[in-house]
């Protein structure tokens, strides 16, 4: 089959792609702000993880597939039902390293650890995402 690809045939293509509703796992939460409740109820929501897909067929065969996360966002959800407290905040995270090895297509699961730094303001926060990727070639 692959004898047959002509060189016009032969491609490496990069796309955008955008997965929704991935799952997300708050692994760690510190240095809540000193006006927030010492404990609140925490949970996240599934997240929208940006990035891309690239392929590179030759006539040989494929050289290489792989996906790679560029963004993420998700809503950091605390609640304290004694103090009638509730905040959603919206988190949105572009500096997502990540290795490009071939084969990983599709994000499973996100591992997520929060450091509030005592601010308010989500762009202050130290955010770290682990994404664990399902899928292989």
């Amino acid at each position: 089959m692959w004898k047959n690809l002509l060189k016009s045939d032969l491609r490496k293509s990069d796309y955008d792609i955008t997965w929704k509703d991935i799952d997300t796992t708050l692994q760690t939460l510190s240095n809540l702000p000193k006006n927030y409740p010492p404990y609140p109820f925490d949970q996240l929501t599934k997240a929208t993880v940006t990035g891309g897909f690239s392929a590179d067929v030759r006539n040989w065969g494929v050289k290489s597939v792989y996906s790679f996360a560029r963004e993420m966002t998700f809503v950091l959800s605390l609640e304290d039902t004694e103090s009638d407290f509730y905040k959603d905040i919206e988190i949105s995270i572009d500096n997502i390293e990540d290795d490009k090895d071939n084969g990983k297509l599709n994000p499973s699961y996100i591992d997520i650890q929060i450091d509030m730094k005592g601010q308010e303001d989500p762009s202050k926060f130290e955010v770290k995402a682990t994404i664990t990727w399902q899928g292989e070639y």
